[in-house]
């Protein structure tokens, strides 16, 4: 006699919000002496780093600084 054996996997919750971007902002966070020293060296003589960053505040830089049109010299 051969028994069936059913095996029923959970499916995806799709109603909870995934977390995309989350590995990069705590990467960015870690590592943002070394990120503006890459990226904006003309800015990073300017920031004060013994202030503990704090990325909500990051991000509204980030979206300020893409709505300013750019200069053009």
């Amino acid at each position: 006699m051969e028994v069936a054996t059913i095996v029923r996997e959970k499916g995806p919750d799709y109603k909870s919000t995934p977390d995309e971007d989350g590995l990069w902002k705590k990467l960015i966070a870690d590592l943002f002496e070394e990120f503006m020293l890459f990226f904006a060296p003309d800015l990073y003589e300017e920031i004060d780093f013994s202030i503990p960053l704090l990325l909500p505040l990051l991000q509204v830089f980030i979206i300020s600084r893409k709505k300013t049109p750019s200069s053009s010299a």
